[in-house]
Formats: structure tokens, sequence, C-alpha cells
């Protein structure tokens, strides 16, 4: 839990913090923050379908619950466009890699 809450207040854009790196220039900070998602989204998503094809009951308890929040989370902080391109590219993962989703 102390994790995401580490996570999240330099990660949600709000007023009250801006920027996610400081000095970097403003207009890049969106494109940072949405590459960050982005490549949260498809990482957590792949591992997370890898992890619960690959591993027994309790490994898969263990690891499920937060790779799922990170990914829940990382798709919503998207916006539409950039949430589906993600879900494809996990998509394509479970396709290419034989993976089922039961």
């Amino acid at each position: 839990m102390l994790v995401f809450a580490l996570l999240f207040f330099p990660l949600h854009a709000h007023s009250s913090n801006p920027t996610i790196l400081p000095g970097l220039p403003e207009r890049f900070q969106s494109g940072l923050r949405r590459a960050v998602f982005f490549l949260t989204s498809v990482g957590a998503g792949c591992y997370l379908i890898y992890v619960t094809n690959s591993f027994g009951y309790m490994a898969v308890m263990k690891q499920a619950p937060p790779l799922g929040c990170l990914w829940v989370w990382s798709v919503i902080e998207l916006e539409l466009h950039w949430a589906v391109l993600s879900l494809a590219g996990v998509g394509i993962y479970v396709w290419a890699g034989g993976y089922s989703i039961k």
C-alpha cells in the first residue's frame, strides 16, 4: 500500500504538483506522464497474464492483487485512445503467447 501512495503523488496530475520530473520543461511533462502510465499498463497487464498462466495458486494470490490494481490505475489515468492501445497491446501478448483468459 505504501508503494501506491508513493507512486500516486508524483504521477497523478494536480495543481499542487504539476511536474513529474523537476528540471524537465513543462511542455514535456504530460508526455512523460502518458509514457509512464502507458508502459506501466502494458507491462503490468502482460505480467499479470503471465503470472496467472504460469504459476501456482499461492503465487497468483500473492502477486495478482497489486498487479491488477496497478494495471487498472494505469489504464484509468490514460486518455481513451492510449488506454485502448495499451489494452490492445496486452491482447496481442495474450494471442502471441498462446495464453488463455479463464
